[in-house]
């Protein structure tokens, strides 16, 4: 039976690689609208400031109309959330504070935002805040600060920065007189668990074992190891499954030209809509023998020809593309989809192709791809997973673990995945030459 495989199962991917889980790790942690005071006047600002949340302090802080004021003529003016914890344990997070703010007078205020961790403060980031509010109305300023804070250059300040544990945030002003007040509205504080990719190093390597060691992290509830080496199969098969479920990613070494689209057909989920769009594959090793793949037509009519074209190369820089098949959009590709084969009978040479280039030229009408498959010998490679370090991965007490019997001769592949409290996980994927086994010393007799 033929080997089948994803091209995306296949690729191996050598640098550090991040993963989210399939449930959602964002959280919100913290929010503050200000929505206690009703009465302050933009104006001015003044009176006591009120908060939804209990643990707020303050210094020369005032109520304005559903916000605050920070600041005076004659000082700077501060607020200082209550401590935010994390969500479920998390041991890290990356945190994402949004919040509004105006400066009232002169022509900006200075604002800063820092944290508190650890009895620590640490500045995160400072703005200049233009003015919205000069010697205005209530009313005149509100409508001010709604267009301000809803306009494409408004001012939602943003900023991120990870996290250890409890924090709580400081927002400031800064300037000189009339320029040191500024309005705060709308705090949201989101975060989501972090995570760090392992730092994992191979030591002791042996055609008997290997060991693999990391760092601890503080981030990290669990780690997980597996390890392969890779073998050759001779089909290799893509449905840009991805590209399907709205994630508009294609696979590992797959490239496109022009902005394609989706079709939600799991054949042919790849829309070619314009002209001159084009679809690449990875280069494939070995001999190719044969490749295949569907095509569907949308739209259009006959007096509108459109071309579906396929090339070859053999895949070296440089090497120009060749037309192996040419379709017309109207009297060879059906609306319910046609599949299209390519072989040694209709392209003698087709061994001396090894990638494929996909290319629409359009007068009218639209196309969908997909359903990909390239056989032949060894066209592409499959993990062959080490005994005890399968595809599930194999749980790991501790940072460090040593693998008896790695393949020989070969590059080993050993994936480290460290996993939070929410489940979301970072791997790091490193490649390791194991040397040969060594043979025996045959024995010497010496004889006198």
């Amino acid at each position: 039976m033929k080997a089948r495989l994803s091209l995306l199962a296949a690729a191996i991917i050598l640098t550090v690689v991040s993963s989210v889980p399939a449930t959602a790790a964002t959280e919100t942690l913290f929010s503050e609208n200000f929505d206690g005071n009703t009465s302050g006047l933009w104006s001015s600002g003044s009176g006591t400031p009120l908060f939804e949340n209990t643990g707020w302090t303050y210094s020369t802080a005032y109520k304005a109309y559903y916000s605050i004021r920070m600041g005076g003529t004659s000082s700077t003016g501060s607020a200082t959330t209550p401590e935010i914890p994390l969500k479920n344990g998390w041991l890290g997070a990356t945190v994402t504070v949004t919040f509004q703010s105006a400066a009232w007078y002169g022509t900006s205020s200075g604002l800063t935002l820092s944290k508190i961790e650890g009895g620590r403060k640490t500045l995160i980031d400072s703005w200049s805040v233009p003015k919205i509010a000069n010697d205005k109305s209530s009313a005149e300023a509100i409508t001010d600060f709604s267009v301000y804070v809803s306009d494409a250059n408004g001012k939602q300040f943003i900023a991120t920065f990870d996290v250890y544990g409890p924090f709580q945030l400081v927002f400031e002003t800064t300037g000189s007189g009339d320029n040191r007040r500024a309005y705060l509205d709308s705090v949201s504080v989101v975060g989501e668990e972090s995570v760090s990719p392992p730092d994992i190093t191979a030591t002791g390597v042996s055609s008997s074992s290997v060991t693999i060691s990391w760092p601890a992290q503080t981030t990290a509830a669990s780690y997980a190891v597996r390890a392969w080496t890779l073998v050759p199969v001779n089909e290799v098969t893509e449905f840009f499954t991805d590209w399907y479920n709205q994630n508009l990613t294609l696979p590992q070494g797959w490239t496109k030209e022009g902005d394609l689209g989706r079709y939600a057909v799991v054949a042919s989920p790849i829309a070619f809509n314009d002209n001159n769009q084009s679809l690449t594959s990875p280069t494939f090793a070995g001999t190719v023998s044969s490749l295949s793949f569907v095509v569907r037509r949308y739209n259009g009519n006959t007096d509108k020809p459109s071309t579906f074209r396929v090339y070859g190369s053999s895949g070296e820089s440089g090497v120009e593309w060749t037309l192996l098949k040419e379709l017309d959009l109207f009297t060879q590709i059906g609306t319910s989809g046609t599949s299209v084969s390519i072989n040694s009978d209709s392209v003698p040479d087709l061994a001396n192709y090894h990638c494929f280039r996909f290319v629409y030229e359009k007068d009218g009408g639209n196309c969908g791809f997909g359903s990909f498959s390239v056989t032949g010998t060894g066209v592409g490679k499959q993990p062959s997973y080490l005994t005890g370090y399968g595809p599930d991965a194999t749980a790991v007490a501790g940072t460090s673990v040593t693998i008896s019997n790695p393949v020989a001769d070969e590059t080993n592949y050993v994936e480290v995945t460290a996993t939070g409290l929410s489940g979301k996980t970072a791997s790091t994927t490193l490649p390791v030459a194991v040397p040969a086994a060594a043979q025996p010393r045959s024995a010497v007799i010496s004889v006198k």
